[in-house]
């Protein structure tokens, strides 16, 4: 590298890889040496996507003039296993509990940041913005009665049934269940539950409500197929 023009600036044992910057037309040397396998551009440091998820998508564009997308008017629902912090100041005035009087108050850290992903106008940080900022949020929770924050199916299909009475327009889930649970592809009795809500039924196929949007996240399982060939999106 050195002889090269170059400069060595990190060794990554983990990866077995040099780090270095050389002149672009010494590449063609480097990549000629019996000791080097492989030769790619360095990426840049890891770092938090929230902040440019809205250029990523072009967010800005559709919230200016001829679009004017801001969500006005919209109710989106959050399930999830938790409620979201309903004192937050990007979304406060715009967040209701949709499942109050059938679950308590039960504050978690992921819906919060789903909220504020969602809807949040940036009132914290306006490079920290959400993307319908002037959507509005019901909270809902499917953990067990008390504030026990796992899944239970019961808790998760009343939640359904609220929002869908309520004339919710968007339901999102950030959520999903393990791969090895449910294999990768697999028609299950859940996704059964969530097609019902799509037309506006509720589990028993009675028409309870509007056809509702329902979105799910893609989810962070990896390699989760069973043989590890297919990287496993969890919902």
């Amino acid at each position: 590298v050195l002889s090269l023009g170059g400069e060595v600036q990190a060794i990554a044992e983990p990866f077995d890889t040099l780090h270095a910057v050389i002149p672009r037309e010494a590449a063609t040397s480097l990549a000629s040496l019996e000791a080097v396998h492989w030769l790619e551009p360095l990426a840049r440091a890891p770092g938090p996507e929230m902040n440019r998820a809205r250029a990523y998508l072009d967010a800005e564009d559709m919230i200016v003039v001829p679009y004017s997308l801001s969500g006005f008017g919209v109710e989106v629902s959050i399930n999830d296993r938790g409620h979201a912090w309903p004192s937050h100041p990007d979304y406060s005035s715009r967040w209701v509990q949709g499942d109050a009087g059938v679950d308590p108050l039960s504050v978690h850290i992921h819906p919060t940041m789903t909220a504020g992903t969602i809807a949040g106008n940036g009132s914290l940080d306006s490079d920290y913005r959400g993307f319908a900022v002037a959507a509005d949020l019901v909270s809902y929770s499917f953990g067990a009665p008390g504030g026990a924050t796992d899944l239970t199916m019961t808790n998760l299909l009343g939640d359904i049934d609220l929002a869908l009475q309520r004339g919710i327009d968007v339901a999102n889930n950030s959520w999903g269940f393990f791969c090895n649970d449910l294999p990768y592809g697999d028609y299950t009795s859940q996704a059964r539950v969530f097609d019902q809500q799509v037309l506006g039924k509720d589990d028993s196929g009675t028409t309870i409500g509007d056809p509702t949007v329902v979105v799910f996240s893609a989810g962070n399982e990896r390699n989760g197929s069973g043989d590890g060939s297919t990287d496993c999106i969890t919902n």
